[in-house]
């Protein structure tokens, strides 16, 4: 399938380059600021400002996770305004909770994690509570929430 050709009303904000391929990407907001958390093949992590332009910013943090994490999500804790990045290491048999914060995240929870076939993921909160929504692919699209405290 081709690349989609660009409209002619859109406008590029920003290009560049990173010195390097950060598969991993995620995008979220802290007091109004957005960011972008970056990881490589390696685990190595780069969090970045986005500008109000649209324009990558300053780095904010980088560092070397302690494994590479295959899935990367965020999540908005609502009763107690905090921003939550979501991790969760396939190989390393991990999940990770990070809090994100205007200089970068700081870890609050860590669990073992084994998957049992392919599934797919999401995170959320309700009242503050942590949950887990997982959903088996091989089997007729079988689910489970999970809360989860920390």
């Amino acid at each position: 399938m081709p690349i989609a050709e660009p409209r002619r009303d859109d406008v590029m904000t920003d290009y560049g380059t990173l010195n390097r391929l950060y598969p991993q990407t995620v995008t979220y907001k802290v007091d109004n600021k957005n960011y972008i958390l970056m990881e490589d093949e390696n685990g190595e992590f780069l969090i970045k400002e986005i500008s109000q332009k649209g324009k990558l910013d300053k780095d904010i943090s980088s560092g070397q996770f302690s494994r590479y994490f295959d899935i990367i999500q965020v999540a908005y804790d609502d009763k107690n305004k905090n921003t939550y990045i979501c991790a969760i290491s396939l190989g390393g048999k991990k999940m990770k909770l990070f809090q994100a914060n205007n200089l970068g995240i700081d870890k609050k929870y860590s669990k073992d994690y084994v998957i049992n076939g392919r599934k797919s993921f999401n995170f959320f909160f309700i009242d503050g509570l942590l949950h887990l929504f997982e959903c088996d692919e091989d089997n007729k699209g079988r689910y489970s929430i999970y809360s989860i405290s920390f």
